[in-house]
């Protein structure tokens, strides 16, 4: 009897310590889960003053950006017009820089069409026989071609103006006035004094006529 007593005792003594040795376990594990669920944070409250201020601020800066993206955008452009117009003077430099030297070599050609003018006078048969003269036609025939040749390439073209043309007073000067006739009616080109010359297609020197008119 005494037997069965402690045997129970002990049975009822290792019921206790495993009681409490659970109980321990879901205590400490209960500690564990409190000590790692995360805190909630707490939202700062902001003014609506503090806000206004920040938002004037941001449209501000807004402003100023688009401010100077604009002057960048212009002082771009402006810097890209001042180089193309650098470009264009100096390609008019070197397309118009012998126009003077061109109305010099105006005078040449001029006098050599006024001798072949001339020439054109004399009887063909007389310059057949006088081979000298006939010589010193082909040489000035010849010294106007190479000059109207070699002013090309510079871009100085004859305007070969003829009668009948209609008055252009962009490319022809009217010196006379002459009657209307079924060839030349009125503002129309009756005489060719001095054939015109453009330079790269503007007026080195325009043509010098005689305009007919109803009124002369």
């Amino acid at each position: 009897m005494r037997a069965f007593t402690f045997r129970g005792s002990s049975l009822v003594a290792r019921a206790s310590l495993s009681a409490i040795s659970t109980s321990r376990m879901w205590c400490s594990a209960e500690k564990t889960e409190n000590k790692e669920a995360p805190k909630e944070e707490v939202a700062e409250v902001v003014s609506e003053e503090v806000f206004n201020k920040v938002q004037k601020e941001l449209e501000d800066s807004k402003k100023l950006i688009d401010e100077l993206r604009k002057e960048v955008l212009y002082r771009a452009a402006e810097a890209e017009n001042a180089r193309r117009i650098g470009r264009e003077d100096v390609e008019k430099a070197k397309l118009y820089g012998i126009t003077s030297f061109g109305k010099d070599m105006l005078e040449v050609a001029d006098t050599l069409e006024k001798g072949i003018e001339a020439f054109n006078t004399v009887p063909p048969e007389e310059l057949e026989q006088n081979k000298q003269l006939k010589s010193i036609f082909t040489g000035m025939k010849l010294s106007s071609k190479v000059l109207l040749k070699n002013m090309s390439k510079h871009g100085i073209e004859k305007m070969n103006v003829t009668l009948g043309t209609k008055f252009d007073p962009n490319i022809h000067d009217a010196l006379v006035q002459t009657s209307v006739t079924d060839t030349s009616p009125h503002e129309h080109i009756s005489h060719v004094l001095k054939d015109g010359y453009t330079i790269k297609n503007r007026v080195l020197r325009a043509a010098q006529v005689g305009v007919a008119s109803d009124s002369a």
